[in-house]
């Protein structure tokens, strides 16, 4: 009969109870039912095959494309509407909001305060005509929407002018 500690390292070794002489169970039994099958290597799965449009559907797919273009340009345009400038009728890039809360372009307030000031009066809204008295804010958040509708467009985005409001005396 084997020692108690060679049978406890054997048990601890398999995972299977160790056959013991007068048993059934063989060490051949053993071996084979932990063996499993392999799995196939390099099976491939069928590879899916390109179809190519015929004339027809192409240019029935080309139509589509040219249609779903033109709506998303009337999109912008709907879009842009809200932004222009009520002066040059543009896209209000660098747009500056006048105390009145009308949006004007950059350039066109500029030129129409320094244009009142040079006159000794004082500069008035192009839509209300409201006296403005107060420098106007840049809104930036604005100005971003305004770009990406420009660069939908294709549109070119002017280069940022250096324009600094200047208290009246």
């Amino acid at each position: 009969m084997p020692s108690t500690r060679t049978l406890a390292t054997k048990r601890a070794a398999s995972p299977y109870p160790i056959a013991t002489s007068g048993s059934s169970d063989t060490s051949d039994e053993v071996k084979t039912t932990r063996r499993r099958p392999k799995p196939t290597v390099g099976s491939r799965r069928p590879q899916a095959e390109v179809n190519f449009p015929t004339r027809e559907e192409f240019e029935n797919m080309k139509q589509r494309a040219l249609a779903a273009h033109e709506k998303l340009f009337s999109y912008i345009a709907e879009q842009k509407l809200p932004f222009t400038c009520s002066s040059c009728k543009g896209l209000a890039f660098y747009p500056q909001i006048s105390d009145c809360g009308h949006i004007h372009c950059s350039q066109c307030i500029y030129a129409s305060r320094k244009s009142a000031v040079d006159n000794g009066d004082i500069s008035r809204c192009a839509v209300c005509r409201e006296l403005l008295l107060w420098a106007p804010n840049s809104c930036y958040a604005l100005q971003e929407y305004i770009h990406s509708l420009a660069k939908a467009e294709g549109t070119t985005v002017p280069n940022p002018l250096a324009v600094v409001w200047t208290p009246r005396p």
